[in-house]
């Protein structure tokens, strides 16, 4: 009769075992995705001062050699189009690259949502970057 306790304490125990696993793992994968999330969006932002660097650059060379103000023109609208569809498709494609069961742990749908969930996550971003210098 006691046999029965002894597996009843088997069974409890290697459920717990597995339960808390599950749930280790389950925490471990959300903090890569979040860290994740936050490199890319890092990656990004960086992204747009070299963009900036480069229209300036542009300007400058275009000054210089005495372009007209409607070529001037026309490259800043065009530079502007490509900007803003580089914005919205890179931060689709950071949304959309999460499977269903990811979804709700997307903080962001748009470019000032990301640069927001970016600002708010800064010492997330420093503890990471840190950790990576010590090894």
């Amino acid at each position: 009769m006691e046999w029965f306790l002894y597996v009843g304490i088997y069974c409890l125990g290697y459920l717990s075992c597995r339960a808390f696993y599950f749930m280790d793992a389950s925490r471990t994968s959300i903090n890569m995705l979040k860290s994740a999330q936050l490199t890319a969006l890092l990656v990004l932002a960086r992204s747009m001062e070299h963009f900036s660097y480069s229209r300036a650059f542009r300007l400058h060379h275009m000054k210089a050699a005495e372009a007209t103000d409607h070529n001037i023109q026309a490259f800043v609208y065009r530079f502007e189009d490509e900007l803003m569809r580089f914005k919205k498709t890179s931060i689709q494609g950071i949304v959309k690259a999460h499977p269903k069961v990811f979804q709700p742990f997307v903080d962001f749908e748009d470019w000032k949502g990301g640069m927001k969930h970016l600002e708010e996550n800064k010492d997330l971003l420093e503890l990471i970057r840190e950790r990576s210098v010590q090894k």
